[in-house]
Parts: C-alpha cells; structure tokens; sequence
C-alpha cells in the first residue's frame, strides 16, 4: 500500500528526497517487520519525515481524499496506469485494510 501512504502526506516529498527513494523506505523497512529496527540513518530521517507529514486517519472522512487515495493505487510512480489486475488487488487490499481499521 506504499501508493496509498503516499497519497496520505501532507504535500509533496520534498526534494531532499527522491520518492523511489521514500517508497524503498517504506517498503524494506517501515512495512517490514523483520527489518523494521535494522533501518541506517538516512532511512530513519526518510521515515521521520513521513511520520511527521502524515495525514490523521480523519483524512479517511473526507471523500475526495478516498478519491485521491484511490486514483493513487490505480497510478505506477511514473504517472501511467498500472494493470487493472493490479488495480483491483490493491482495492481489495485496502477494502479488507478499511473493515478491519472499523473493527
């Protein structure tokens, strides 16, 4: 869902940082568990920044925020569509993420 926490920052990543650079950030050590504690120093300030640029879950209530989310899952980093396989999955994905955050 690394699409989606990018559509959940305050703004755009600054340009300090290179956002394949935040996405790898998130991906091999924020969401990875296993990893998580092992991340070196420039990760962590990456990861710091996106701690602090992070929208509330209030974001959530506000309908053209879920758009935005969702035209980010349906969008490669580059701008162009994914697949809509891929698009589906990640939809899923977040639907199933949803109903367990209402849980």
């Amino acid at each position: 869902m690394l699409a989606a926490t990018g559509a959940l920052l305050r703004g755009p990543v600054p340009s300090t940082y290179d956002a394949v650079v935040v996405r790898t950030a998130l991906r091999e050590f924020a969401f990875n568990t296993r990893r998580r504690y092992e991340a070196p120093p420039e990760v962590l300030s990456i990861l710091k920044w996106v701690e602090r640029n992070s929208l509330s879950m209030a974001a959530w209530e506000d309908s053209a925020q879920v758009d935005a989310i969702l035209r980010a899952v349906s969008r490669r980093l580059d701008g162009s569509d994914t697949a809509a396989s891929t698009i589906k999955r990640d939809r899923r994905v977040l639907n199933v993420l949803l109903e367990h955050a209402v849980k």
